[in-house]
């Protein structure tokens, strides 16, 4: 087991055995120079990373997946729900993951216990490289739900005031509400797609069986989308 940062370059790695996760913020062309020369990626893939992809997708190559996801973040000043890109690429002894603005704080914390606790590297980057990019969605993917907890909240709260006290802020905080919905949907519902491409369609570069991991991170935000429907029916009410 190796622990390594690139001391010239924004890249972290944890090595256990022959897995290795590359962890990347923020990239700048250093960075993506640093991954063309090690790994040889496609050229497209590799300017992906310095651009913000719109719609999350999947790229097969003979050795490697290359994958553009986006996850809810809060803003907190602007009160909307804004999307984070995470680019992954996956082969069989290596995962990348180049996080472009650096707000996926589970990701974050992921990482670093990986770095910190043994028995979580050992745990986690013990088996395949399909195993830990599973568990890496699995975090994301139920970070989304005390965001979804929040949007609820607000909605009961909003109701309750409807209910007892109708004033006229009530207007602006029901827009402010809506808007915030709408955001959040558009950035789970494109991931929906991308989710069950990968509890169904077969990759060679997983060992793992993908029906049963991957079912189970597609279940997840299927469910976060249904909570979403169920907020959207309140707040258009």
């Amino acid at each position: 087991m190796s622990i390594v940062e690139q001391k010239e370059l924004n890249v972290r790695s944890i090595t256990n055995g022959k897995l290795t996760w590359f962890y990347i913020e923020k990239p700048t062309p250093n960075e993506v120079r640093f991954l063309a020369q090690r790994f040889h990626f496609h050229p497209l893939d590799l300017d992906d990373l310095l651009s913000r992809v719109q719609r999350p997708k999947i790229d097969e190559y003979e050795d490697y997946l290359f994958m553009v996801l986006h996850f809810p973040v809060f803003d907190e000043q602007s009160r909307i729900t804004k999307p984070s890109e995470l680019d992954i690429f996956i082969g069989e002894n290596y995962v990348v993951t180049v996080h472009c603005s650096g707000d996926l704080k589970p990701l974050a914390k992921f990482f670093q216990d990986c770095e910190d606790d043994k028995e979580s590297r050992e745990r986690y980057l013990g088996r395949s490289s399909g195993f830990l990019f599973y568990h890496i969605l699995d975090r994301l993917v139920n970070s989304c739900f005390p965001i979804l907890d929040k949007v609820t909240q607000n909605i009961d709260d909003i109701e309750d005031i409807i209910l007892t006290k109708p004033i006229p802020e009530t207007v602006r905080e029901i827009s402010l509400i809506r808007r915030d919905l709408i955001s959040f949907r558009r950035v789970v519902h494109p991931q929906i797609a991308v989710l069950e491409m990968l509890e169904k369609e077969e990759y060679p570069v997983f060992k793992e069986d993908q029906e049963v991991y991957f079912g189970d991170v597609a279940d997840h935000i299927r469910k976060i989308w249904d909570g979403l429907e169920d907020c959207k029916e309140v707040i258009d009410g």
